[in-house]
């Protein structure tokens, strides 16, 4: 189970290696770096996960703690997972990308891009408005760039009357706009707010606000994983069943997830990175080793192969298994 930042400043291994204040931006700041180099290092307990999404004409956006997608299952079956290099690739209309029979329908998910919605917006004439939930966050800026319904790119005048890339919309109640209509979003740039922030498209003919994006508090420049889903199945709108491993998010505020779980190989990788920038890089390997075998016992206890009885009809039905007696 994840563990809070308030957890993790009061574990006493933490606070005894870091040496530091835990309520303090030095001790947040090592875990922080911790956390990051631990999760690049392994798909440990705790950072690999199953989540459900639903696909919108064949496109998934995931949150903000998804890095990438493992596996997937859509329809009750498995999809072959797919980078941009699968379009270049000459083998990447294999039949083995195809349900049910050679001539059934071509299913993968190609990773594309990172994208800083949910949702894009659906067509001309739409407005981008943000609805901050809390007062606090009054005169708090999101900038939005992009293109305009005439392909032009987003552009204001700042403080000296010069043009430059991107439309500042400062919140405000009950909401705030854009002052041109929005045809794209590429990406967003957010202040720090204390609550969360709801953009949305606002279709100025229909007057219907359609989701554009949820923006966390700690979110300054939010990017998400997308995926291109091709499926021949499940009509439109399809139910997707994904194995993830989670990104690294740094914590803020005392209810941010730890994303390493096991603290104490935290710990153990907290000293390393001390010893590091000391220049003692034979302790920093040690306590770097230590860590790693921290996590990779986790992963035994949760996985452990001795009790799992397995049997291969592909060999006539022979048990190959550990021998139970």
């Amino acid at each position: 189970m994840l563990r809070t930042f308030s957890e993790a400043k009061a574990y006493s291994a933490l606070k005894d290696v870091a040496g530091k204040c835990p309520g303090g931006a030095a001790f947040k700041d090592l875990l922080n770096e911790g956390t990051s180099r631990l999760m690049r290092r392994g798909d440990w307990d705790g950072t690999i996960l199953p989540i459900y999404v639903c696909a919108y004409s064949g496109c998934v956006v995931f949150n903000r703690y998804v890095g990438q997608v493992r596996k997937a299952n859509v329809c009750n079956r498995t999809v072959p997972i797919q980078n941009n290099w699968s379009d270049f690739n000459v083998f990447g209309n294999d039949w083995r990308s195809c349900w049910n029979t050679w001539r059934g329908a071509e299913a993968r998910m190609i990773g594309s891009t990172r994208t800083p919605v949910f949702q894009d917006i659906l067509g001309d004439g739409r407005l981008v408005r943000a609805y901050a939930r809390c007062n606090a966050d009054i005169g708090k800026t999101l900038t939005i760039f992009g293109t305009d319904n005439n392909g032009q790119t987003l552009m204001r005048k700042d403080e000296l009357g010069n043009f430059v890339e991107g439309k500042v919309i400062t919140l405000a109640k009950p909401f705030a706009s854009t002052d041109v209509y929005v045809r794209h979003i590429d990406r967003v740039l957010k202040d720090k707010t204390q609550c969360p922030v709801d953009v949305y498209g606002y279709n100025a003919t229909t007057d219907v606000l359609e989701n554009v994006a949820h923006y966390e508090p700690s979110e300054t420049n939010p990017a998400y994983a997308k995926y291109q889903l091709h499926t021949g199945c499940c009509g439109n709108l399809k139910s997707v069943v994904a194995l993830v491993k989670l990104q690294f998010v740094p914590v803020e505020v005392d209810t941010d997830l730890v994303l390493i779980e096991n603290l104490d190989a935290l710990a153990d990788y907290m000293q390393s990175l001390r010893y590091r920038k000391a220049g003692d890089t034979n302790a920093a390997n040690d306590f770097e080793a230590s860590a790693i075998r921290e996590l990779n016992l986790d992963l035994h206890n949760r996985d452990d192969e001795s009790g799992v009885t397995v049997q291969n009809d592909v060999f006539g039905g022979i048990y190959t298994g550990p021998r139970v007696f």
